[in-house]
Parts: C-alpha cells; structure tokens; sequence
C-alpha cells in the first residue's frame, strides 16, 4: 500500500490526511510533514487517519516526538478517525492516554475550539 499525505486547512487548523502505510521507509515523511508545519507556525494540526493502513514503532515515534512541539507552542496534534488496528497498537502501549484521539476530523477540530463532545475512548 502506498503511503500519502495531503494538507489541507479548514477554520485555521492544520489538517493533515495521511493515507498507506506508516513504517520505516514513511515516517521520515510524515516528520517532514509535522516539521514543516511547526516552521509555517501551524500548532493546531488534526492527523487524519481515516486511511492508514498500517502504523509502526516508526510512525509512533514521529506522533509522540512532534507531540510535544506542538503544545510547547501553545497548540497541539490530535489524531481524528483511527483506524482499528492502529488504535489497539496506541492503546497497547498507551499513546492513548498522551494523544487525543478523536471519531471523526469534525470532533477533533472541534476539540480545538472547545466544542467537542468528548475523545474517543475505543475503536469505532
């Protein structure tokens, strides 16, 4: 599976569509992506992950580096629509209890304007 990413911006939040899979050979990517996006002074960044296939120690590596980045500067990286495999992978080894994950991309935009009805305790 090919990984993918695209950055689109909607209500002055970063949104950061991530598709394939996140490994190795992807992560630095991914890093990239998170980076550049710190330098442009983007701190709120929603990581949709509605078509992640497949997430490595790599991958998880870059969320919880970027992680505290972001809310050094006052924002924060929250993750919207994980897919099952890759929730029980964060809950596993409790990134669930450092990222704020969310059902769906609207929840966790919301989340940024304190409108959000709660983060997502289990997979969907």
């Amino acid at each position: 599976m090919t990984y993918t990413q695209e950055i689109l911006l909607e209500g002055g939040i970063s949104i950061l569509r991530v598709s394939g899979h996140l490994d190795a050979h992807t992560a630095p990517d991914l890093d990239r992506a998170l980076t550049d996006l710190l330098e442009s002074g983007a701190f709120r960044v929603v990581l949709d992950l509605a078509e992640l296939g497949y997430i490595s120690s790599a991958g998880l590596g870059v969320l919880t580096g970027s992680l505290g980045a972001f809310r050094e500067r006052g924002g924060d990286l929250k993750l919207a629509a994980v897919p099952p495999n890759a929730y029980r992978v964060l809950d596993l080894l409790g990134f669930t209890r450092l990222l704020d994950l969310y059902d769906t991309r609207d929840a966790a935009i919301a989340a940024f304007a304190g409108k959000a009805s709660g983060r997502e305790t289990r997979p969907s």
